[in-house]
C-alpha cells in the first residue's frame, strides 16, 4: 500500500484500535490529510514508505506506539496565543459574563485541547486580573497527552512562550527562575495561578464536567474531520451554561448547517460565539455521546 492510498484501509484498522486502547484517541474522527502527514514523518524516521510495514512494525515495538503517538499531538501554543483575541475577550465579553454570574458563583471556564498549559494558565490569569478575586474562577483543562499534561502541571516555561504577554502580567504572575549552569532562564507560574487550573488527560468528547461559562477550543478542530466537528459543537452547546461562550481557533470556522444553529457569532475575527440558547425539539441534532 503506498502512501498515496487510504489511511484508513482495514490492514491499519488494528493499528487505530490500540492507539484508542491505550491512549484514548480515537484516529478515525481525524482529517485523512492530518493522519497522512503524522504517519507519514513518523515512517520517514524510522525509513518506511509503506503503511503495511509499518504496520508490522507497530506489532513488533510497542514503543513505537508511544512514538506515533507524540507525532499526532499538537502542541505548539504561547501564553495569550493571537493577544488580540484575549484583549477583546476581555474588553468585550468579559463584563458580560461577570454581570451574568452571581456574586457567590464560580465562573467556570474549560480550555480543551490545552497542549502544555499556557492556554488555561492564560485564561486563569486574564479572569484572576479582572476580578482581583481567585476564589471565584474556576479553569478545566484537558489533553490527550499526558506527556504535556505533566509538564503543564509544573507550571515552567521558557521565555519565548511568554512573548505575547503583556510586561505587567509577566511581573505579577510569573516567578523568574535563571539557571546559572546551563545559562538558560524559565518563568514559573505563581501558585495562586496555578491553583486555578485542574488538568485532566482524555479526549474532550469523553469529558464528563459541564456548566462552563465559557469554553476555550482553539487551533484544535482543524485536525478533525468535519462529521466529528458536529459533534464537538453540540456538546459544547449542551455543556455551556445559558448565554455561554465559546471560542475557536483563527483557522477554524463553524461550517455544519446543524452547528450554525446552537451559536451565533458575535465578533467574527476574532472568532468568538455565543450559544443560542434552543429547544431540544428546535436542534435537530443527533449522534451526542452521553454524558
Amino acid at each position: 500500500m503506498s502512501l498515496s492510498d487510504d489511511i484508513h484501509d482495514s490492514k491499519l484498522a488494528p493499528v487505530f484500535q490500540k492507539v484508542l486502547e491505550r491512549h484514548g484517541l480515537d484516529l478515525n474522527r481525524y482529517k485523512i490529510a492530518f493522519l497522512k502527514r503524522r504517519f507519514n514523518i513518523r515512517m520517514r524516521e524510522r525509513g518506511l514508505s509503506d503503511y503495511v510495514e509499518y504496520a508490522k512494525l507497530l506489532e513488533k515495538d510497542p514503543q513505537e506506539f508511544s512514538e506515533l503517538f507524540q507525532k499526532l499531538c499538537i502542541n505548539v501554543t504561547n501564553f495569550f496565543r493571537d493577544s488580540h483575541v484575549y484583549s477583546t475577550f476581555a474588553t468585550h465579553v468579559l463584563p458580560v459574563i461577570l454581570s451574568q454570574v452571581k456574586t457567590f458563583d464560580k465562573i467556570r471556564v474549560w480550555s480543551a485541547g490545552c497542549a502544555t498549559g499556557e492556554e488555561p494558565y492564560s485564561l486563569a490569569i486574564l479572569f484572576s486580573h479582572a476580578l482581583n478575586d481567585n476564589g471565584r474562577i474556576e479553569v478545566i483543562a484537558s489533553d490527550v497527552n499526558q506527556e504535556a499534561i505533566q509538564f503543564a502541571k509544573e507550571g515552567k516555561y521558557p521565555a519565548n512562550a511568554l512573548r505575547e504577554l503583556p510586561e505587567e502580567l509577566r511581573i505579577k504572575y510569573f516567578r523568574l527562575l535563571h539557571d546559572n549552569k546551563n545559562n538558560t532562564t524559565e518563568y514559573q507560574v505563581i501558585e495562586q495561578v496555578k491553583n486555578l487550573v485542574t488538568f485532566k488527560v482524555g479526549d474532550m468528547l469523553s469529558n464528563q464536567d459541564k456548566y462552563f461559562d465559557v469554553i476555550f477550543c482553539r487551533n484544535v478542530l482543524i485536525y478533525y474531520a468535519k462529521e466529528t466537528q458536529e459533534i464537538i459543537f453540540t456538546k459544547f452547546h449542551k455543556i455551556l451554561k445559558e448565554n455561554g461562550h465559546l471560542v475557536i481557533g483563527m483557522d477554524e470556522t463553524m461550517l455544519g448547517k446543524e452547528s450554525q444553529k446552537l451559536f451565533t457569532s458575535i465578533m467574527p475575527r476574532e472568532r468568538i460565539y455565543r450559544k443560542n440558547n434552543l429547544k431540544p425539539k428546535e436542534l435537530g441534532l443527533k449522534n451526542l455521546p452521553k454524558q
